[in-house]
């Protein structure tokens, strides 16, 4: 899985969510919350602050993105 073909939308909540779960964080919900809240923050920052873009994936993952990318 590569972050060309998921996006970054889609993999850096689940590699958050995956890595902080096996680190020792075990409330889900907040570690839901914190995960996708954290990509959408560095999200934006690099899409609109410094206008550098960042991938939004191939397939299905794009869609998500591309849908994710305009509720900023």
């Amino acid at each position: 899985m590569s972050l060309e073909h998921v996006g970054f939308l889609v993999a850096s909540p689940l590699f958050m969510f995956v890595f902080a779960y096996t680190i020792g964080y075990r409330d889900l919900g907040k570690l839901a919350v914190f995960s996708v809240a954290v990509a959408a923050i560095v999200f934006f920052t690099f899409r609109n602050v410094m206008n550098i873009a960042l991938p939004y994936g191939n397939g299905i993952f794009r869609e998500i993105s591309v849908y994710a990318s305009n509720l900023f």
